[in-house]
């Protein structure tokens, strides 16, 4: 399992607009909750499948921005025991993918 973080410079809502346009999956779930004052916070999880190693990953997008501030928490999950075996992709490719969809945005990255 891999998590980003990372504070951003637009609202919640556009956040997941660029994920449900950009990523190249199939969307499970998506929930988004407006606030008052232009404030809110939302949900999403994309799911690839990978017939020939009988595997698949997950990707869970949490995006608010309850107290000013816009922040997206990204995890991405497999049940793949040995995560190279993916079509011959890295651990981290579609962690990197997502934030480089949002990269522009970002004002500061945080570890968790």
């Amino acid at each position: 399992m891999c998590t980003k973080n990372a504070s951003l410079s637009i609202h919640p809502k556009e956040v997941m607009e660029m994920f449900l346009r950009d990523i190249g999956a199939d969307l499970i779930h998506y929930d988004y909750f407006e606030l008052e004052n232009d404030k809110g916070f939302g949900y999403m999880v994309f799911e690839k499948n990978y017939l020939r190693s009988k595997c698949s990953e997950m990707l869970n997008i949490n995006v608010e921005n309850i107290r000013g501030v816009t922040n997206a928490i990204i995890i991405f999950s497999s049940d793949a025991e040995d995560h190279s075996d993916i079509d011959g992709s890295e651990k981290e490719s579609w962690i990197n993918e997502s934030m480089a969809i949002i990269e522009e945005y970002i004002i500061a990255e945080m570890e968790k």
